[in-house]
Parts: C-alpha cells; sequence; structure tokens
C-alpha cells in the first residue's frame, strides 16, 4: 500500500506522481493499493514517462487527488492496464496553476505521447474531475474492453470519459457498461456490446 504521498515541489520533475513516479523505466506495477496521495501537477498516485511498455495489472487507485489524472497519468510507449479499479478520485488545480495543460481525468489520463493503451477489465466510480473526463480522460489511441463507468461527473465534459479531438484513431469501447451520469464524449469513438444505463436504446449502440 502506498498512501498520503504528496508531490508538491517547485521543479518539472517535483510536482508529478504523488505515490511513484516512473522516468524511462518499465515497472510491472501488481496488484497495489494506492490511497490518498497527491501531486500538485499530474499523476496523483502514478505517474510514468518513458519511450518504454508499462502494465499496471490488479491495482486499486482510491483518494488520490491531482490536477491531471488524479488517479495516475500515463505517457508510456504503450500502456496495458487490467483490472484496475478507480473510485474517489479528483482532478482540480488544487489552488496551484501549474497542472500543465488540461485539468481533468479525475482517475485516469493517457498522455498523448503515448503510442497507444488498452485498458481492460477495470472499473471507475465515483471520480471526479473539474475540467473533462470525470473518469478518464484521453489523448492517445485507446481501447477500453469489459470495463464500467458509473457515478463520474465532471464540471466541463465528458463524466465517465473525454476523448480528445487531437486523437486521429477512433477509441474504441467493447463490452463495457456506462452508468448515468458516466456520459463518454469523443469525436471518433466506436462501440461494440456496451450496456448504457438509462439511454432509452439507440440504433447507435451494438
Amino acid at each position: 500500500t502506498v498512501t498520503a504521498g504528496f508531490a508538491n515541489g517547485d521543479g518539472i520533475d517535483e510536482n508529478v506522481g504523488g505515490g511513484l513516479y516512473v522516468s524511462e523505466g518499465s515497472p510491472t506495477i501488481r496488484d497495489c493499493v494506492f490511497s490518498g496521495n497527491k501531486a500538485i501537477s499530474q499523476g496523483g498516485a502514478v505517474y510514468g514517462r518513458s519511450s518504454l511498455d508499462q502494465v499496471i495489472s490488479g491495482c486499486v487507485f482510491v483518494g488520490n487527488r491531482s490536477g491531471s489524472g488524479g488517479g495516475v497519468f500515463g505517457q508510456w510507449a504503450t500502456l496495458t492496464l487490467t483490472n484496475g479499479s478507480f473510485a474517489g478520485n479528483f482532478a482540480d488545480a488544487m489552488g496551484s496553476e501549474d497542472t500543465m495543460g488540461s485539468v481533468g481525468g479525475g482517475a485516469l489520463t493517457i498522455g498523448e505521447m503515448t503510442t497507444s493503451a488498452r485498458v481492460i477489465g477495470c472499473a471507475f466510480s465515483g471520480n471526479v474531475a473539474s475540467g473533462r473526463g470525470g473518469g478518464v480522460h484521453v489523448w492517445a489511441p485507446t481501447s477500453f474492453n469489459s470495463c464500467s463507468f458509473s457515478g463520474n461527473r465532471a464540471e466541463d465534459l465528458g463524466g465517465g470519459c473525454y476523448v480528445d479531438s487531437g486523437v486521429e484513431s477512433p477509441v474504441t469501447f467493447s463490452n463495457s457498461v456506462f452508468g448515468t451520469p458516466s456520459a463518454v464524449v469523443a469525436l471518433r469513438a466506436e462501440f461494440k456490446h456496451c450496456l448504457v444505463r438509462g439511454s432509452g436504446g439507440s440504433a447507435n449502440w451494438d
């Protein structure tokens, strides 16, 4: 368990990754709990920036907070995130203007330097962003499979997930469940075998 970390330094590498900061590395992060960690800028619990691939599996992120990516902010070559739980994480300015970009991604931000990301079997519940993407803010090609989004909230757009307009490839969602008010806002997205509770049904959903 990693708890109560606080990255609040003045330098660009000193205010990210409240619980864990990964730079040009590729550790396998498995079966860990990150609770109550904070970072002034990005990655309340975990921040990663590397040209290598990253796997995060079976981890719990609860009550973490930062400007972007309240739970995780990742910019790896590829990111594989499996069987994770994100609950009650926050993305807000925390009284600082040093957020290095958009305030969003209450639980998870997938940074624009990421080549591709896969999110499999993860649950996002009760996460909040003062900007966009209460659950997840996506800046890179990403696929979600067998995930659930419930009770996430964004003060701007995308309570469940916000996909930035600069993402060129469609972000895909398959076998996933969306509970109100966890909406998805995306210019390019594909949905397969998903359930949107309270939607009333639509020909656009398969």
